[in-house]
């Protein structure tokens, strides 16, 4: 969390959890109300075009997407290239988070 609030400017950890709270609930009332929030929420995919350095265009299932230097990457599961079972958390249109998964769960869901 403190390695994330830097990448944001924000010095103040109480700060920073503020923001990414209030971004979180209002993403999950959009979502409870039956609101349409485009390109925001969570998908699970296998990755299709993956950018050399993790910044730039990924084609994850059947979706084109941005990351950018603010998106969190975790590889715990698998590395994250081309082949990968990944989910990705998105806000408006860009990715706020790529994390691997274990390839049978993309199977497993038909992904």
């Amino acid at each position: 969390m403190q390695i994330q609030c830097t990448r944001l400017g924000l010095r103040s950890v109480t700060a920073c959890v503020a923001i990414l709270l209030a971004g979180f609930l209002a993403t999950n009332n959009a979502i409870a109300r039956g609101m349409i929030v485009h390109g925001t929420g969570r998908f699970v995919g296998i990755v299709h075009v993956a950018p050399l350095r993790g910044n730039g265009t990924w084609v994850i299932g059947d979706r084109t997407i941005k990351s950018s230097q603010f998106t969190v990457f975790e590889w715990y599961e698998s590395p994250l290239a081309v082949g990968s079972c990944v989910r990705v958390e998105m806000w408006n249109e860009d990715a706020i988070k790529i994390e691997s998964l274990k390839p049978e769960l993309c199977f497993k869901s038909g992904h």
